[in-house]
């Protein structure tokens, strides 16, 4: 375990450019105990979503305790406090583990409907597997109000887009999103790693309406609703949520055995290029970069590999388009 927890320490120290954050904190008895904890009530979860999880989660504990955690004092600083709020922080990362939903991810997805006229009829379910707080939906079937409605001066407000989607005024998305576990409203932005981004999720999730019907259920258990609710079509929605399962492929098989027998189903899919080699087959994909991918197939390319999807471009016979 030492050794994996070693590699995923650097990598995701890596990752939030933590030079502190490395495999040097395999040498704290108190940090590997309350990680070997929290794998052992949440073995579905990989070490990576661990590591993830725990860093906003800290940060959150720490202003409950109306401190501020800085990120630049190293790890002395962060492990004091994961050792003076340890059972608070472990009961966090069980319950919740990484609920990093960026609300602004909805929009790659909306300008694919329009370019792919997947919502041809102009009314589709949307089920989202790993749905944190629900927040993609919401941009789902709020998209003529945030994106057309004066110049989408709502949108420039809450995200930091690069690309503006394309989005019909006759959308009817009815949403359904799924999650084990629903998260708290008030620690969903501390999942955005970025200060300044974080206070606009923050803004979007206090002054946005939720939207759709959240669901605290298994991913299996969904995909039987969807299997037995009659829809007229079926979006099967994942974003950065296959990276946080031991087993992806096993979700893959079941999610393709529905959009290959029912018919309406499709799915759509973002995911990082990295450790995921049931799903990227070709390639002409980058290394560690951001796609969006329907039924299996890579169809856009998140440009700078961002997971925030500020821009993308769309893939034609192996090379990007617009």
């Amino acid at each position: 375990m030492i050794d994996n927890l070693a590699r995923e320490l650097d990598f995701v120290g890596s990752r939030k450019r933590l030079p502190w954050f490395t495999r040097n904190l395999t040498k704290k008895t108190s940090f590997v105990g309350l990680v070997e904890d929290i794998q052992e009530k949440r073995s579905e979860t990989s070490l990576r979503n661990i590591l993830y999880s725990l860093l906003p989660i800290s940060e959150y504990v720490a202003s409950l305790k109306k401190g501020k955690f800085d990120r630049t004092s190293g790890e002395d600083e962060w492990i004091k406090l994961l050792e003076e709020n340890a059972h608070l922080i472990r009961h966090l990362a069980v319950k919740y583990g990484t609920q990093g939903n960026i609300p602004q991810r909805a929009a790659i997805i909306l300008d694919y409907f329009y370019k792919s006229n997947l919502l041809s009829n102009r009314s589709a379910t949307v089920v989202e597997l790993g749905c944190s707080a629900g927040l993609i939906g919401t941009v789902l079937c709020s998209s003529e109000t945030l994106f057309l409605h004066q110049g989408g001066s709502l949108a420039k407000e809450y995200f930091w887009l690069k690309r503006m989607p394309r989005v019909r005024s006759s959308y009817n998305i009815t949403y359904r999103g799924y999650d084990r576990t629903l998260p708290l409203k008030e620690l969903i932005p501390f999942f955005v790693w970025d200060v300044d981004k974080r206070h606009q999720v923050s803004a979007f999730v206090e002054t946005c309406p939720e939207k759709g019907v959240l669901f605290e259920k298994t991913f299996e258990e969904a995909l039987e609703d969807v299997s037995k609710v009659n829809f007229e079509a079926v979006i099967i929605l994942t974003s950065f949520v296959l990276y946080q399962l031991t087993h992806p492929e096993v979700l893959i098989d079941k999610i393709m055995e529905l959009v290959y027998n029912m018919g309406n189903v499709h799915w759509l899919d973002l995911s990082r290029n990295d450790g995921l080699p049931c799903l990227f087959q070709r390639n002409t994909c980058v290394p560690g970069h951001v796609y969006l991918s329907h039924n299996g197939t890579q169809v856009a390319h998140v440009i700078n590999g961002s997971d925030d999807c500020p821009d993308w471009e769309y893939m034609y016979l192996g090379g990007p388009t617009s």
